[in-house]
Formats: C-alpha cells, sequence, structure tokens
C-alpha cells in the first residue's frame, strides 16, 4: 500500500507524553526510545514509547520534522 492511499483511524487512543527520547541505529533498523522524565527526580524515567523503523522511514521522519519545527520557529516560538 502506498503512504497517500493509507486510511488512518480517526480515534488513535489517548497517546503518550515525551521529553526525552533515544535514538539508536541497528543493522537494519533505527529504534527511537520516548520517555517521560519525573520532574522531581531527573534520574527516574518512564518508557512510554518504542519505535522501530527502516532507515528509509527514519529519513522520511527527519524531513517531516525539520518541515514542521521550522514551521514553528516562524511562528515566533524557541
Amino acid at each position: 500500500m502506498e503512504p497517500d492511499e493509507a486510511i488512518l483511524d480517526p480515534d488513535p487512543g489517548p497517546g503518550s507524553w515525551s521529553n526525552w527520547s533515544r535514538v539508536a541505529l541497528g543493522h537494519e533498523e533505527v529504534t527511537i526510545d520516548f520517555a517521560a522524565v519525573d520532574p522531581f527526580d531527573e534520574t527516574r524515567a518512564q518508557t512510554v514509547a518504542r519505535i522501530v523503523i527502516p532507515p528509509g522511514a527514519g529519513f522520511e521522519l527527519r524531513d517531516a520534522l525539520i518541515s514542521a519545527l521550522e514551521g514553528y520557529t516562524e511562528r515566533g516560538r524557541p
């Protein structure tokens, strides 16, 4: 299925909040961990998601993030 043909669930669920991430490169995959760091004890964090994608999807994600963040800063955000 082509990405333009994908049908996304209109109710993706509650989602997760993260203020920390880590990226690891494997032989044929990119792993991204997302966690929520405890604001009262920064040595503690709860993993909220782990996403494993092929490198090609990593490049697409990079481009999408750059585009989104450029729009964020153009609106006067830091």
